[in-house]
């Protein structure tokens, strides 16, 4: 009698333990699919433009969304490449595009910042976007100088992990710094854009260093790295 009560106890908590587990199950198939169908409208909006008062939850939405949301923020930049002045719209895509590190940003970050006939805002905007992608929770907002001009301060770290979509490219800081040079050669009348362009470049030659010194994936807030790069330094 005991070793039936004890069977029966053994299998009951295996079949209450394989219930739950189907349960979670479901419910975390529940919650992808309807993670999937927010996705999907979140892309429908930002790249169609439809349903319109779905624009700020779009917005919010799309970083938690890999490549999808990647997609849809790249289009966004792209569709303000013609922007001259500042606006808290364009500031609201590179704030939303450092949250995701993704290849279609990353690629219409470079295109736009590359581009001489887009927007000299749109351009700087571009340009820091790449660095977001490059050195992921790097944002930092424009520091207005005294003569009215824009500086951006590189470095500058935020607590949020940004998530991550598409992967970028395997050369994708040779790919950055070829770019920025090219465009520092041609130069801009933009004082500020200029700035902005030599600041991400040395934030991507810094990068290239810390890779080649401390390998793929360090950190220059890693001590043993900081240690490597001074030693470095001294050996040239």
């Amino acid at each position: 009698m005991e070793r039936l009560i004890l069977c029966t106890l053994v299998l009951g908590l295996c079949l209450g333990r394989s219930g739950a587990l189907a349960a979670q199950g479901s419910k975390d198939s529940y919650v992808d699919e309807h993670h999937r169908n927010r996705c999907r409208l979140a892309h429908q909006v930002l790249t169609l433009g439809q349903p319109a008062n779905r624009r700020e939850w779009a917005m919010e939405t799309a970083p938690t969304c890999g490549a999808s949301g990647g997609e849809a923020l790249a289009a966004l930049l792209e569709q303000h490449r013609g922007d001259s002045d500042d606006s808290p719209a364009l500031e609201t895509v590179v704030l939303l595009a450092s949250r995701l590190t993704d290849a279609s940003i990353f690629q219409a970050a470079l295109r736009v910042g590359s581009d001489g006939t887009a927007g000299t805002v749109a351009r700087a905007a571009a340009w820091r976007t790449t660095l977001y992608q490059l050195v992921p929770g790097s944002y930092a907002r424009p520091e207005a100088r005294e003569d009215g001009e824009e500086v951006v301060e590189s470095g500058t770290v935020s607590t949020a992990a940004p998530m991550t979509g598409a992967p970028l490219p395997a050369n994708q800081l040779a790919l950055a710094r070829r770019a920025l040079e090219d465009a520092l050669t041609v130069g801009s009348a933009s004082q500020a854009l200029n700035e902005v362009m030599r600041r991400v470049l040395e934030a991507v030659v810094l990068e290239e260093r810390i890779e080649r010194v401390c390998g793929p994936n360090a950190s220059l807030w890693d001590k043993a790295c900081e240690q490597a790069l001074e030693q470095d330094e001294t050996g040239r």
